[in-house]
């Protein structure tokens, strides 16, 4: 249940940070296709799909990441910093090559770092369980 509430918070933060940029000029929508009548919940409707497409784009890069950080037994954990900056860009593009005619953003580089930045800052990472040693002493 967690999980399905941090997906739909994720989904719709996202949609308004696509949809916030949109605003701005920075992201323009091209030919999406015609989800619903109303043209404002099909705009809300498109950015959150847009924006499920970079949370997907986002967790396999995360997963490539943790297989680098592994592969490099450790040292990859440097270049966190270069990941985090170029994760937003991935996602951008990677979204862009799925859905070509749906929309387009401003290709300089500061503003789609801006924009890739966003996208990630508002955004609920996912929580892992902790696990936790119990030692229990013998009893004499």
């Amino acid at each position: 249940m967690k999980t399905l509430i941090r997906l739909l918070i994720n989904f719709i933060a996202t949609a308004v940070v696509i949809l916030i940029f949109r605003r701005i000029g920075w992201i323009t929508f091209t030919e999406p296709p015609q989800i619903i009548s109303d043209p404002t919940l099909n705009d809300i409707v498109i950015a959150g799909i847009i924006g499920f497409i970079m949370f997907i784009i986002g967790e396999l890069a995360g997963i490539g990441y943790g297989a680098l950080v592994i592969v490099t037994c450790g040292v990859g954990c440097l270049l966190y910093p270069i990941f985090g900056l170029l994760s937003g860009l991935i996602k951008l593009y990677g979204t862009q090559l799925i859905l070509p005619t749906w929309f387009t953003f401003e290709a300089i580089w500061w503003k789609a770092l801006i924009i890739s930045i966003c996208i990630g800052l508002f955004r609920i990472p996912s929580v892992k369980e902790q696990k936790r040693i119990v030692v229990k002493e013998k009893e004499k």
